[in-house]
């Protein structure tokens, strides 16, 4: 991947249709890889980090939901790039939203997700009640 916004969008199109394959390849190839699912403890290394992403894909086939990504901001140096964003998922008649940082390294073989860091979902009604206080 030539650029970490490459490497994100490998991350969410690898998300949304459940390949682990495919969400395996944007990880880097480290065992100091770290991923935090929302409310879930922290996990370390690819075995640990491919296991999550299973299970989740296992659970989240039953109930199909789309996903929109807003990226709220960016850094980037010549080696490391992060991006907050905003995860927005709606299934049925819900919507959940989630922030996560997502930190990306470039390596010999370009741009890799090295952690993924997602805060506990919040609905959208949520979200509009806190901003109106």
């Amino acid at each position: 991947m030539n650029k970490p916004e490459d490497a994100e969008r490998a991350f969410y199109e690898a998300f949304v249709i459940h390949d682990l394959d495919a969400m395996m390849r944007v990880w880097a190839r480290s065992d100091a890889i770290v991923c935090i699912h929302p409310g879930m403890p922290r996990l370390e290394g690819v075995e640990a980090i491919r296991a999550s992403w299973a299970e989740l894909f296992d659970v989240a086939q039953a109930v199909p939901a789309k996903l929109q990504i807003q990226l709220l901001s960016r850094t980037r140096s010549e080696v490391v790039a992060v991006h907050a964003v905003m995860e927005r998922f709606t299934a049925e008649r819900e919507t959940g939203l989630v922030f996560a940082i997502n930190a990306f390294r470039l390596d010999g073989e370009g741009w890799h997700l090295v952690s993924h860091h997602a805060s506990p979902g919040w609905t959208e009604a949520s979200v509009t009640r806190e901003a109106l206080h």
